[in-house]
């Protein structure tokens, strides 16, 4: 029995609309004046549906303060 291998690329989920580009604000700490500083992030995530996306982010950045998912995939 022989078994074929396909390679699923990238590209591969760009194409079915399968990848997010998701921002997040990230917490990086306090500056001297005991302000909040905020990384902003933004996260390509593979996933069939923009809720799963954005359930993946919640759970890379759980002490994220916010989560923005476009309401399409990328093209």
């Amino acid at each position: 029995m022989t078994v074929d291998v396909k390679k699923v690329t990238f590209e591969d989920h760009k194409t079915n609309g399968h990848v997010w580009l998701v921002d997040v604000e990230n917490p990086a700490g306090t500056d001297e004046d005991g302000n909040q500083i905020v990384d902003l992030i933004k996260v390509e995530i593979i996933a069939p549906t923009q809720i799963l996306a954005q359930y993946i982010v919640e759970c890379l950045y759980p002490q994220c303060l916010v989560i923005s998912v476009p309401d399409a995939p990328m093209c």
